[in-house]
């Protein structure tokens, strides 16, 4: 017998999304951007400022109808360069579980602490598998038991999530 878990879960509604990020917004949520390559990252902390709902007339609804406005919320020890149409990865932490969504820069705008930007409303937001936060090999040892509905079931590893 095999038990898979999904961990991964996906939100692209465009009425779940807004609600989604409207409520991040009354929480003050904080978001995250990694400046700088692969090798050297760096991160800075980004607020929800604004969720704009312009619905185009005789149209349904859509995501190109809500820029969300992030600025910065304390000053980084680095510049951050952001430039019209770049294409960032935002994260954040909401109730235990890191979520991420892409999106293409639309305006940029200097703020108190640096530069702050519009995007359009993601089409989707991803929540990473909390297996890929902490993940450690289980050797196969009769010192670990475990049974899920009575029946025994041999431990592959172990994985957890690490909250700050």
């Amino acid at each position: 017998m095999e038990v898979f878990l999904k961990d991964e879960v996906t939100i692209n509604v465009f009425k779940e999304l807004y609600q989604f990020f409207m409520m991040l917004k009354a929480r003050k949520c904080s978001f995250y951007i990694n400046f700088g390559d692969a090798a050297d990252q760096t991160l800075a902390d980004y607020g929800l400022q604004d969720v704009i709902y312009k619905p185009a007339k005789m149209k349904r609804a859509s995501h190109n109808d809500v820029t969300l406005i992030l600025k910065p919320l304390s000053e980084p020890d680095f510049t951050a360069h952001i430039q019209n149409k770049d294409e960032l990865r935002v994260a954040f932490f909401h109730e235990g579980l890191v979520h991420y969504f892409d999106v293409k820069v639309g305006l940029v705008s200097a703020c108190e602490f640096g530069l702050g930007f519009s995007t359009k409303l993601p089409e989707r937001l991803g929540v990473k598998q909390r297996r890929d936060m902490l993940h450690l090999p289980a050797i196969r040892d009769k010192t670990i038991n475990m049974s899920v509905g009575g029946r025994h079931m041999d431990v592959i590893d172990l994985s957890g999530v690490v909250l700050y």
